[in-house]
């Protein structure tokens, strides 16, 4: 062992064990290092590093699908309300207007919740986005399979909602 190293053994030890029985511990500890290094340890096989890796990739991947499924269920929470939201002020329209009055009037009210949908279409569509460049490497197809069914149904929703 170099000197600072030895100060280090000393300084540890002397804060844990008494006095007698430091010199025991360095004892051991020399012939532990020196039995280290006359039975080194074998070298771990490829195919277990492998095995490794890919149960940790597994696992990830069930992270990552299942925060997409969470996502997905957000979504659909936020088309569905607006979409509630749209039609009961499309029904508060008052009868007692004339025609044009009230066409105008519910013409407004749909102008801005159309505006804030909109917005809200813009933002899930930049989560997408970033859900794609984070989580999906490339290598996991469930991932990318329920990203672009997400993105199917914001587009469809998007279409029925112009529809009508």
């Amino acid at each position: 062992m170099t000197e600072n190293k030895k100060e280090n053994i000393d300084n540890l030890l002397s804060r844990f064990y008494r006095a007698d029985e430091i010199e025991q511990i360095k004892i051991d500890l020399t012939e532990a290092d020196r039995l280290f290094e006359k039975y080194p340890s074998p070298q771990v096989s490829q195919e277990v590093i492998d095995e490794i890796k890919s149960k940790i990739s597994r696992k990830q991947r069930r992270i990552a699908f299942s925060s997409v499924l969470v996502k997905t269920a957000a979504v659909a929470a936020v088309v569905i309300i607006g979409a509630a939201l749209l039609m009961q002020n499309i029904k508060e329209v008052p009868v007692s207007h004339s025609a044009q009055n009230g066409y105008q009037a519910a013409l407004a009210k749909v102008d801005s919740n159309i505006a804030s949908l909109e917005k809200e279409i813009e933002l899930l569509r930049d989560e997408l986005l970033a859900i794609r460049l984070n989580e999906d490497d490339g290598t996991n197809g469930e991932l990318a399979d329920a990203i672009n069914n997400v993105d199917t149904e914001i587009i469809e929703t998007e279409n029925l909602f112009w529809k009508g």
